[in-house]
């Protein structure tokens, strides 16, 4: 059932221009009047407050690939869809100028029902499940929220979890987990989109990050002085994503599914987190070496992050920042192929400025990815 949001008519005055850190303009006019598919993989490296170029720039630090365009055009009729990053990172736009939506921005999950490998999610989520038909193949699928345990047959993205992964701020940007093997479908998350305008953004069109059954819907968050339309804003599957709309003035009446949080921006804009007020957790070392700062952890040869040679209990170290240091911190192990399981991990030191912690793990043969999990009292 698709819900309707209603947005009725307002404004509030003597507010300044809204800005939008980073929106300079530097990668002129993205006017899209065919179909056409971004290819996320041709961003260049650097850091998300440099120049833009017309192939977006990619900040592995923030996570993200972003264009920096003086406006942002879809004509009626015309999709835009993403070949992912090696990263898999979502799409951020920061526009000097106005947004016109009037086709549609496709950041679904895709599926798969035979093969060895998993679908793509959409840019910003991740992939489902690496098993294949067969009890003994059986594995659950990638990312935060993705199911734990199983028996195979009913592997939904988690709803049961605890505590569920991600903010409702949309920061960080964060997309859909991936479902768990069911006979042999693989389904991937929704994707993650920020776009972020000065001036007014107008949706008439669609924006999409929908994933199939058994994964996580993604996230969209939109900015703008000004929010405009009669669109379409969906981020559903069996479990749904988040939606989050920010303005100054509404003069707009969107459909949404699910419901979507709507508020008033700050200026500026608060695009990132910050370092030295959000929680954050990384992984250090596994079994002492040390992991790139920026994992791909693709599961298959040659990607591996780290190479662990025994079979024996593994220490893994975590560093948390900005978090309590009595929180609730679990070491989550995905195998390629087998049921996922959480391992606690105990606190050895620091404060709650900047803390670690160690995890004594035994990981599967093969290629597991691992994923860290906190939360606060």
């Amino acid at each position: 059932m698709k819900k309707i949001l209603i947005l009725l008519a307002f404004s509030f005055p003597a507010f300044a221009q809204l800005t939008i850190p980073g929106a300079d303009g530097s990668a002129g006019v993205m006017h899209f009047t065919v179909n056409t598919e971004i290819d996320l993989s041709q961003a260049v490296a650097g850091t998300w407050n440099a120049p833009g170029t017309t192939n977006g720039v990619y900040d592995g630090t923030q996570w993200a690939v972003v264009f920096k365009p003086s406006s942002l055009t879809i004509d009626p009729g015309v999709t835009i869809t993403f070949k992912n990053h090696p990263s898999r990172a979502p799409v951020v736009f920061l526009v000097s100028g106005d947004v016109t939506i009037s086709g549609t921005i496709d950041l679904d999950g895709n599926y798969r029902n035979s093969g060895l490998t998993p679908a793509e999610p959409g840019p910003g989520g991740f992939r489902g499940n690496f098993g294949a038909t067969g009890a003994s193949r059986r594995s659950n699928g990638l990312g935060p929220g993705a199911a734990l345990g199983g028996d195979g047959t009913a592997n939904f993205a988690d709803t049961t979890r605890p505590f569920l992964y991600g903010s409702k701020t949309l920061i960080p940007l964060v997309g859909g987990s991936g479902g768990g093997n069911i006979v042999s479908r693989r389904s991937s998350g929704g994707g993650a989109v920020l776009i972020a305008a000065q001036n007014k953004i107008t949706l008439d069109g669609t924006i999409s990050a929908n994933s199939s059954s058994f994964a996580t819907g993604g996230a969209i968050r939109l900015v703008s002085d000004s929010l405009y339309g009669s669109g379409y804003l969906s981020a559903v599957s069996s479990s749904n994503g988040r939606l989050r709309i920010q303005a100054n003035s509404y003069v707009a009446s969107l459909r949404a599914a699910p419901d979507v949080i709507a508020e008033l921006p700050g200026n500026p804009v608060k695009l990132w987190p910050d370092a030295s007020l959000d929680a954050s957790t990384r992984i250090l070392t596994v079994g002492g070496s040390s992991l790139p700062s920026d994992p791909r952890a693709r599961m298959d040869l040659p990607g591996a992050d780290s190479q662990v040679a025994t079979t024996n209990s593994v220490n893994v170290v975590i560093e948390t920042r900005n978090l309590p240091t009595n929180s609730s911190v679990f070491l989550r192990v995905v195998p390629r192929h087998g049921l996922s399981f959480e391992v606690p991990a105990t606190y050895t030191s620091g404060t709650q400025a900047i803390a670690t912690w160690n995890v004594a793990a035994i990981l599967p043969k093969g290629y597991n990815a691992l994923i860290v999990r906190a939360k606060s009292p």
